[in-house]
């Protein structure tokens, strides 16, 4: 007759160090026995190590993901919800009714929930506006290890911190600087969660480019009028001319040339010139103040030229 013993406590052993979600684990049971047998028992009556698993102390059998064989528990592809769940190997002799077991809790590493913003539009301000912004960040599931995050503008990286924000102030909004789509990515070892945007909007106050009153002031009416009036800002500057303060004469036509973009700054031009159908005498008449006039969102420039028409 065998007189069984507790066996040992079990020993588990995983295929990888990092139990990661979307991978495959295996996990194997191993157990000593203590049972002292008699030396001339045969091979055949010698008891066997068994093994069964629990998942939170539930009997495991196999599934879609459980698949169990001898002493080896293998998990097709781990899930977030997974983690901090305990599987346990029970070891046990046939015929014994003594057992042993082990437990191990699973850390699960997956990466980042969705990134959300408390502010999806910011602005519009204006170049030297005294910036007093914070850009809040949050995140649905911070991931394990827990989520840091990256600030970026225009895909250029701007900052990291595990801070959830970011902060634009101490100094004056510019266009270059401060305009365009500012983006939150929340990420972890494992990959990048899904990333939340804010656009922020800076404009530029309308600006000549060239004092107009530079140009000549004579104009021949039997030669062409070209009056250029230049001005940048951003969004693009309304322009419009006027005549000693009121609209301009029938005789004279406003071209609008290309505008013409740099660095989020927009030129617009405005060029007077004759209109096809005018008369020498009508242009006779058309000599005094012209008025170019750029308006931003109601920041508005003006410069003078006086033309004198023989």
């Amino acid at each position: 007759m065998t007189l069984f013993d507790i066996p040992g406590t079990p020993v588990i052993t995983r295929s990888t160090s990092e139990v990661v979600e979307n991978r495959i684990l295996t996990m194997t049971c191993s157990a000593r026995s203590t049972t002292i047998l008699p030396n001339n028992l045969p091979s055949d009556l010698k008891p066997i190590m068994e093994y069964r698993w629990q998942r939170d102390n539930k009997n495991l059998t196999n599934d879609d993901r459980h698949q169990m064989s001898d002493k080896t528990l293998t998990i097709d592809k781990i899930q977030r919800q997974d983690n901090k769940i305990t599987y346990r190997c029970i070891a046990q002799e046939s015929g014994s009714r003594f057992s042993n077991y082990k437990d191990i809790t699973l850390n699960v590493m997956y990466k980042p929930g969705r990134a959300q913003t408390e502010d999806k539009i910011i602005g519009p301000y204006f170049e030297g506006h005294l910036s007093d912004i914070i850009l809040r960040c949050s995140v649905s599931d911070p991931g394990n290890p827990k989520a840091m995050f990256n600030w970026s503008k225009d895909g250029m990286v701007k900052d990291r911190n595990n801070q959830g924000h970011y902060s634009i102030s101490g100094g004056q909004l510019s266009v270059s600087g401060h305009d365009g789509l500012w983006q939150c990515t929340p990420y972890n070892d494992i990959g990048n969660g899904q990333s939340a945007n804010i656009n922020i909007t800076v404009y530029a106050n309308p600006v000549f480019i060239k004092n107009i009153s530079n140009q000549s002031p004579r104009a021949e009416i039997q030669n062409d009028l070209n009056v250029l009036c230049s001005i940048r800002g951003r969004p693009a500057p309304d322009v419009i001319w006027q005549y000693k303060g009121g609209q301009l004469p029938d005789v004279i036509t406003v071209i609008s040339e290309s505008d013409v973009i740099n660095n989020k700054l927009i030129t617009v031009n405005r060029r007077l010139i004759w209109s096809t159908d005018s008369t020498l005498d009508q242009r006779r008449t058309t000599s005094g103040l012209y008025t170019c006039i750029g308006n931003v969102d109601d920041k508005e420039t003006k410069q003078n030229i006086n033309i004198d028409v023989q």
